[in-house]
């Protein structure tokens, strides 16, 4: 929910004045009581009646804010201001109790009124610094204070001198109040451009939601219908039309994909895992996955994993993600010679190093490369196409798990990208991070009754697409229906095996759907039946929203076959009428 200019002020002045410095305040207050009774300017009774009155203010204030936090991002612009009124007046408490004996005290002597002069002045000072949440608050925090501290400049001659020292009291009340201003307008001017930060944020996220899910929609039924196909008996010609027709679909995918993982980094949004994974399987999968790309340019790719053996522990998918993309780039700007993909633990972690004999670049255009949209010169987008975007995500992913990747390269020699991770080797090596592939071809096999699909989605295209990829796997009970309201119909109507519900539907939504399903099932004590979300929409926050809703896992448009294939599996596995759990990982 969008928060207010008022309630980012209050938030803001409370953790920066209060919560972050609250030890500070203590100990000072602490400090003056002992120094006080020490000169006998305080007896030691009122000290002690001074300091409990103190620690009460600082606990009204403490109670108060657990009881007004919750509400923030709730509260209208008017409540917002009258919960700043509230904390002011609480304040006003604190600083006068802190400095109400300094002001009642009619005869400190030459000592006392040093120690109340300086006292008053630092709490005046650390009023016009800190209590700038609004421009009204020095004239509720600061007067016992200011008047404490001109009294005792009074004190501190006689006569005329007296009124001059009061003066000067007064002028630096008033040069407080003057810094008190300036940092309240600098404090406001900052608040308002965190809302408007805030909410261009949220419109970009709205942005990139809305365009990814209509960019996957359409590349659904390109991806879908070319893994479809593939299952057909093509000729030689028609065979490399359809690979160009994917290859290109799925270079337009990654870009997307791009585009929104930088999107989440710089929103702070991306989580990372921590479980344990083999390493070695790993890095072996992501150099294999370029394996014939490299061989039909004729460069050798060579492996070296034999000192990364054993598990780790951190985020498997963000460390793929990282070599696939130098592993692209190495491929792309390598015509001829070799790449070296090697993996080795050290003493902090692992070092992944990526050599390539390719084009390679300057030494000065070296770390530029790792900058947003960055390219070596204006030619190579021109050669190679690309949007600069992919060593720019491998530093920021780097840079979130703790650490780094630096380049050396040599203009016409080629480049060395070297990774190091702070990833702690677990000894053991952990079950495959991988889900086993399904042969669509055995999937149904050895079944006594065919398997049971709903599939809920609207859009016609998609539905020709997953009746071909479905249809692959042999026969199947599979029914379609165009709207949540019709799948909780035929989920009411008969027993599925299995549902891939969309999201976005007319009448009612996959997830109200799901909702509606779920909260019949604990009624009636119906068995579970596995919902897989099948949806363009890919971004992690609406995931979770999925996960919560009570789906079992996630398919993201454009469909993987594999991953559709596994989905079909698990539910061909389970036996009829028992709960079962599908996880399907997607990339987030």
């Amino acid at each position: 929910m969008e928060r207010s200019s008022a309630e980012l002020a209050l938030e803001y002045f409370y953790t920066r004045t209060y919560s972050a410095q609250f030890a500070g305040r203590v100990f000072s207050m602490l400090f003056v009581a002992s120094v006080t009774t020490y000169f006998q300017i305080i007896s030691i009774p009122i000290a002690v009646v001074w300091l409990i009155a103190y620690g009460c203010c600082e606990l009204l204030i403490t109670t108060w804010w657990r009881r007004v936090s919750p509400t923030l991002g709730a509260l209208t612009e008017a409540a917002a201001f009258r919960r700043q009124d509230e904390l002011i007046f609480r304040c006003s408490l604190t600083t006068g109790t802190a400095a109400a004996p300094f002001l009642f005290n009619t005869d400190p002597g030459v000592t006392g009124s040093v120690v109340s002069v300086l006292f008053c002045a630092a709490v005046v000072m650390i009023i016009a610094a800190q209590h700038s949440m609004a421009d009204k608050m020095f004239f509720w925090t600061a007067p016992v204070p200011a008047l404490a501290l001109i009294v005792n400049m009074t004190h501190l001659a006689h006569g005329i001198d007296s009124w001059v020292m009061g003066g000067l009291g007064v002028c630096f009340v008033v040069n407080a109040r003057q810094l008190q201003a300036a940092n309240t307008a600098a404090e406001t001017a900052m608040v308002k451009a965190q809302v408007e930060a805030d909410r261009a944020n949220r419109a970009k996220s709205v942005f990139l939601a809305t365009i990814s899910h209509e960019i996957r929609t359409p590349l659904n039924g390109v991806l879908g219908m070319a893994q479809a196909m593939r299952f057909d008996e093509l000729s030689s010609a028609q065979s490399q039309r359809l690979e160009v027709v994917q290859r290109s679909g799925e270079a337009l995918l990654a870009l997307l994909n791009d585009v929104l993982d930088m999107s989440k980094i710089e929103a702070g949004k991306v989580e990372l895992e921590r479980i344990d994974f083999d390493l070695g399987a790993l890095v072996r999968s992501a150099g294999e996955a370029f394996l014939a790309i490299a061989a039909g340019k004729g460069v050798i790719l060579a492996l070296d994993i034999a000192e990364c053996s054993g598990g780790f522990h951190g985020d498997p998918t963000r460390v793929r993600q990282i070599l696939y993309n130098l592993l692209s780039n190495a491929v792309k700007f390598t015509e001829h010679g070799r790449i070296d993909l090697s993996a080795r633990r050290t003493d902090g972690g692992v070092r992944l190093v990526v050599t390539d004999t390719g084009i390679g670049m300057p030494t000065e255009t070296g770390l530029r490369m790792f900058e947003k949209f960055s390219q070596a010169d204006a030619s190579t987008t021109r050669r190679f196409g690309g949007t600069g975007l992919g060593l720019s995500i491998c530093r920021e992913l780097a840079e979130l798990m703790g650490g780094s990747i630096d380049v050396e390269s040599t203009l016409g020699r080629g480049s060395t990208f070297t990774v190091d991770l702070p990833l702690p080797h677990i000894g053991e090596t952990p079950a495959p991070i991988d889900q086993p592939t399904a042969d669509p071809a055995e999937i149904l096999a050895g079944r006594s009754h065919p398997l049971r699909i709903l599939v809920a989605e609207d859009n016609p295209i998609n539905q020709r697409v997953l009746r071909a990829l479905l249809g692959v796997a042999g026969d199947m009970d599979l029914e379609m229906v165009a709207n949540g309201s019709l799948a909780i119909e035929a989920w009411e109507s008969r027993v599925w095996d299995l549902i891939f519900m969309d999201v976005n539907m007319p009448v009612m939504d996959g997830v109200s759907a799901t909702l509606y399903i779920r909260s019949q099932e604990r009624r009636t004590r119906r068995p579970r039946t596995p919902i897989i979300a099948l949806t363009a929409n890919a971004m992690a926050h609406q995931i979770a929203e999925y996960l919560a809703a009570g789906m079992d896992g996630h398919l993201a448009k454009a469909i993987e076959a594999g991953a559709l294939f596994a989905a079909l599996a698990t539910a061909a596995a389970a036996p009829p009428q028992v709960a079962i759990q599908t996880i399907v990982s997607a990339r987030a």
